[in-house]
């Protein structure tokens, strides 16, 4: 792809918006924190291009050269290669899409799952159990402040009113006394 001097994009030294690195047009690194970067004026997009259509590729909006870029010289070597590597990675992409695809087929009719009724129940018993050791736990070190914080959470969490397993589970902490 060549271009005529009309074509040319002109890349000025110019303050840094602000004090962050900024990612770098030509070899897909980033600037440092510095307080000038090489940078063109704002791009228009090109009508009908990836650009126009996406307005979050906030990337192409200016042409940026980051100093390490400027320090080794040859820009259109630069980009050359970058783009040679960002093609590379598309078609390994694409690869390991096909290879993701071919697995998911495979799984077809093969996978044996809970229900989720099945998944609701083994999540409360896991919470009960969670909430039985946070207890104990509690209560070994001498907190029994942290236990009482402990089950004003789970309350919060079943909406005000602690499950009865869970009231059970408390007053077993506590020593079996129910104050």
């Amino acid at each position: 792809m060549s271009s005529d001097k009309n074509d040319l994009i002109e890349i000025k030294c110019v303050r840094a918006r602000s004090w962050q690195r900024y990612p770098c047009t030509v070899c897909g690194g980033c600037t440092e924190k510095v307080d000038v970067h090489a940078e063109s004026d704002a791009l228009p997009p090109k009508e009908g291009s990836v650009v126009a259509e996406s307005s979050t590729w906030g990337w192409h909006d200016v042409i940026r050269v980051c100093e390490s870029c400027l320090e080794a010289g040859d820009i259109d070597e630069r980009l050359a290669q970058r783009a040679m590597e960002i093609e590379a990675g598309i078609e390994r992409r694409a690869a390991e899409s096909r290879q993701h695809v071919q697995f998911l087929r495979s799984l077809v009719g093969r996978l044996k799952v809970p229900t989720f009724a099945q998944w609701e129940e083994a999540g409360r018993a896991l919470s009960l159990e969670r909430f039985q050791m946070e207890l104990a736990s509690a209560y070994e070190r001498g907190k029994p402040e942290k236990a009482e914080a402990i089950k004003e959470d789970y309350e919060e969490l079943y909406g005000g009113q602690l499950p009865e397993a869970y009231e059970r589970a408390f007053v077993a902490a506590r020593g079996g006394k129910n104050v």
